[in-house]
């Protein structure tokens, strides 16, 4: 069930897909239906399709890895600043 919060998101990430992501950015990953999956960090942006896609690295609640990678597209990401490394 999307919430307006997740639409308005979701309408955020679509106008802003012409800029591009940076390898060590914080993201939260969203799932297809628009819901907060996890924040992660870009590692690698590939650029061998027609749409660029991007592996991310998974963190946990606290903000450490969680050492698991994942491949997806810019649609379900959406960049922030208020997340703290360790």
């Amino acid at each position: 069930m999307l919430t307006r919060k997740n639409i308005n998101k979701r309408n955020m990430r679509s106008k802003s897909k012409a800029e591009q992501l940076q390898k060590g950015t914080c993201v939260e990953y969203y799932s297809k239906e628009g819901f907060l999956i996890a924040n992660a960090i870009v590692v690698d942006i590939h650029y061998d399709h027609k749409i660029p896609y991007y592996t991310i690295e998974l963190l946990n609640n606290t903000g450490e890895s969680t050492k698991r990678e994942i491949q997806t597209l810019k649609s379900r990401l959406v960049p922030i600043s208020n997340i703290e490394r360790p």
